[in-house]
Formats: structure tokens, sequence, C-alpha cells
């Protein structure tokens, strides 16, 4: 009988046992899918540990020869047009824009604009079009630059799409960059940015846009063979809005062309301290990636050093930075067996995108 008066009591622990497995197997899955999702928002070289598209080995040579490698020092040409478009290139303010952006990454150092100015003027050159493999390695040599960027408009279209309870018009332009090695006078990377810009517009039967922006209150929707056009207004503005996010690509996709690169100072499978700091651009929440460089690699014929052999043993992601130092976590290990030590190299990697 006793048996039975406790058998609710036995019933109820069972259930409250199952319940709190279920919770505890949803808690183990929900967290699962969160690692998940973090690492697929991590850049592709941290999450794979991988070095970053187009590596040279160029620097690692550097550094292990103790060179001294510096924040690369940038000349900004302005840039030209290869498309006719509605409005002056100067109106766009590409080259502040451009110096802006890669002031912001903390990677670059800019020759100033006054001086450029000058040297320019000396040499005759106006834009980005008067630029040759000669004279690009004379002005790198007269300012001291490390490389000289020109630049020109690829691309600069505008065009107006009906959402049945509105129109959008859409201005969209793209630039694509060169980074001219002043030492050589050859191209060293070419990037693509581009941007664009949308604006709402309501408009009334007769096309007249009711609704908007106020500079497009004297405007016109106008429709011929199924295409629909703007009249009556400047788009200056949205082109502009335009250039400033096709910039901001350009200068991201620089950034993680040069990446920064130094020493382990101390670390483990946790943590890690390098030798990268504020004064080469380290910023706190920037990632790296971790590498153990092996015997030198010697080209059969020449017999020259035209690499190291490598390994990317782990990734991580900077939480504190000081002027000559930054204290990091690692994100990934690749083997525990393999954690982070003194005198391993770390290279920075963009977390925006990767380089193509």
């Amino acid at each position: 009988m006793k048996i039975f008066k406790l058998l609710p009591v036995i019933l109820l622990v069972i259930f409250l046992i199952g319940c709190k497995s279920t919770k505890d197997e949803k808690e183990d899955t929900n967290q699962n899918n969160s690692t998940e999702n973090q690492n697929s928002n991590l850049p592709k070289e941290v999450n794979d540990l991988t070095l970053p598209d187009g590596w040279s080995d160029d620097v690692l040579l550097k550094i292990a020869n103790e060179e001294n490698v510096n924040k690369p020092l940038m000349a900004i040409i302005d840039f030209e047009s290869n498309v006719n478009i509605a409005l002056n290139v100067n109106d766009l303010g590409i080259t502040d824009m451009l110096t802006t952006a890669m002031f912001n990454t903390g990677k670059f150092e800019l020759v100033e604009r006054s001086r450029l100015a000058t040297v320019l003027k000396e040499q005759k050159i106006a834009n980005s079009d008067d630029f040759t493999s000669g004279n690009a390695a004379r002005i790198g040599e007269l300012l001291g630059a490390d490389y000289i960027l020109t630049g020109k408009i690829t691309s600069a279209i505008r065009d107006v799409q009906d959402k049945y309870s509105h129109y959008e018009l859409n201005a969209s332009i793209t630039f694509n960059l060169s980074a001219i090695d002043s030492s050589t006078g050859k191209i060293f990377k070419s990037v693509e940015g581009t941007g664009a810009d949308s604006t709402i517009l309501v408009v009334d039967d007769r096309g007249n846009v009711i609704k908007g922006p106020a500079e497009f209150r004297a405007a016109r929707v106008e429709t011929q063979g199924g295409t629909y056009t703007i009249v009556g207004v400047d788009m200056s503005k949205q082109f502009v809005g335009a250039t400033k996010k096709a910039i901001e690509n350009i200068a991201s996709k620089l950034e993680a062309t040069f990446p920064l690169i130094g020493y382990v100072l101390t670390g483990d499978g946790t943590k890690i301290m390098t030798d990268v700091g504020s004064k080469r651009g380290a910023k706190k929440d920037d990632y790296f990636i971790v590498i153990r460089l092996g015997k030198d690699i010697v080209h059969p014929a020449t017999k020259k050093v035209i690499g190291k052999e490598k390994t990317v043993i782990a990734s991580g992601i900077i939480e504190s930075v000081g002027e000559t130092e930054s204290n990091a976590k690692i994100i990934k290990l690749k083997d525990p067996a393999m954690a982070p030590q003194s005198g391993d190299v770390v290279i920075s990697i963009s977390g925006k995108f990767n380089v193509k």
C-alpha cells in the first residue's frame, strides 16, 4: 500500500528529471548553434586558420632579417573619370574621403596634401592619368613615399525603379584604385570598390514628386518604353553618398592588403602578448593569425631565399592595446601541442572581408 501511495511522487520526480534533461539538451543545442553562428561571422582566415589570399613572404623575410617594418607611407593622387557623368569629379571629394578612410584604419602614414601638390606641380603632373612607371618612381623618391595611389571612376549609374507604392532612385559608382610600388614603378595591387545610395520618392498621377527629400520636390519621373527616368534634379548628393561607401570599401581592402606583422612576446593556449601596439596601428578587436616559421625556402636554380616554411597554428582577437604591445585572446588553436610561444609571428586580418 505504501508503494501505491508513493507512486504519484515517484512519477512526479521522473517527470521533473525528464524536463531538466530536455532543458539541458536545448541549452546545449542553443550554445552549439551560437558558437557556429559566431564562427560563421569570423573572417575566413581566422576561422579556417589560413594565410590571407595573395600572401607574399616579402615582409616575413624583412622581419626575419630584423629590418624595420613601419606603416607604409602613401601618396594619394586625384582620381580621373572613365565615364561621362553629369557632375565634376572634384565635387565628389574622393581624395579627401580616401585620405580620411585610410587614416581611420590606423595602418598607414599619408603624405601631407600641400607637400604632395608642390611636388606634383614641379613634375607637371595633374592627376592619375599623367602617371607612368617612370614618374611614379620619381615622385615616390621625392616624397619618400612607399606607394603612389592612383584611381579612376569606372562606372557611374543612376536608375529609377517602380516599387508600385513609390519609386526608388538609385545612384551607384565604382572606382578602381592602383597602389604603385614607388621602388619599382609597377602596380603592386589593384582593388575595386562600389557604393550605392537609394532615395525613396512618391509621385502624383502626372509624375511630379510629392514626397521625398527637399531637393527632389521640383523633379518629375517620366517613363518611356517601360524605362523610368527622373528629370529636373541634381543628383550630386546621391553620388557623393555612393562615393563615400565605395571609398570605405576600397580603404578596407587596402587595409587587408597591408597587414600588421609582428612577434609573439609571450603566449600559451589561451592568451598572447605581441610587439604590435597602437604606434603600428593595432586596435582593440582586431583579428589576427599566429604562424610558426620553419626553414628557409630556397630556389633550386638561383639559390636565393624566396620564402619561409610556415604553419598557421592559431587565431585570436586583440583585447587591449598599448603603444608598443597588445594583449589578445586565442579564438582557435590548431593543435594544443602547438600553443603560441615567444618568437611566433602574428599577422593582422581584416574583419570586414577577404581580399580578392
